[in-house]
């Protein structure tokens, strides 16, 4: 177990300090969980992020075949920005979603 001297406001800077490196910004309060069925929420979360990869390396361009690898080059070279605003994009949401899924988890379990 990692200890650390710091108080939770200078941990909490630290944490913004590296989101600020990659563009991020959280809002200050963790939203609630909209769906009341965590479950759901994570389903959509998951389908969600599903929906993303799809637009990047279509499922019907390489199949399923593991063998085979997706074809990001193609995607990326044509917009190497892309690969930096779905990085950015997919951290925010990754984050906030457990975010919100352990406040959620915890309110009920308090």
């Amino acid at each position: 177990m990692q200890t650390s001297s710091d108080t939770p406001t200078k941990i909490l800077e630290k944490a913004r300090a590296v989101d600020k490196a990659f563009g991020i910004t959280f809002p200050n309060r963790i939203p609630d969980l909209i769906e009341r069925d965590v479950w759901l929420e994570t389903v959509y979360v998951c389908r969600g992020s599903f929906a993303v990869a799809s637009i990047i390396a279509p499922p019907d361009t390489y199949g399923n075949d593991e063998d085979k690898k997706a074809p990001f080059d193609p995607v990326l070279k044509a917009n190497p920005q892309l690969l930096k605003d779905v990085n950015r994009v997919a951290m925010h949401d990754a984050v906030l979603n457990v975010a919100i899924t352990w406040k959620y988890l915890w309110n009920r379990l308090k």
